[in-house]
């Protein structure tokens, strides 16, 4: 499974995670399966845009980004990685949420997709507390 032109679409990003992740459920709200992620977003304070944005809910020691999705939701990011389905999902009819069993299992993965599939490779690293990973 290969990226087209360099973009990768929820749909491909949920397939290739399949193969890693025990446990992917998808909502049945939207049909966003083929929009492009165009980056992930972690930290909800550093949001610029909103087309293309992947929320992954992380939860550490000291703080569970699934209380930041509906000021996402209403800022207007549609797309959302999480552990655990919000208990208001009904009143965001129009996002798609890709629940797994381990959002930073899930994105590690991701990260192994786009060096796999790479035909430039640049490597940003990241960090903050308890979010900070080696691989």
């Amino acid at each position: 499974m290969a990226m087209e032109n360099n973009l990768l679409s929820v749909s491909t990003f949920v397939d290739y995670i399949h193969n890693y992740i025990k446990h992917v459920a998808l909502s049945k709200n939207a049909n966003v399966k083929n929009t492009i992620i165009k980056s992930v977003l972690t930290d909800s304070r550093s949001l610029a845009c909103t087309e293309g944005i992947m929320f992954a809910a992380l939860q550490t020691e000291v703080n569970d980004g699934h209380k930041y999705i509906p000021e996402l939701y209403n800022q207007g990011v549609r797309i959302f990685l999480v552990e655990n389905m919000p208990h208001d999902i009904d009143t965001m009819s129009d996002a798609f949420f890709i629940q797994v069993s381990s959002v930073i299992d899930s994105l590690e993965a991701l990260a192994m997709f786009l060096v796999e599939n790479a035909t430039y490779m640049h490597f940003v690293v990241t960090g903050s507390y308890g979010k900070s990973a080696v691989f």
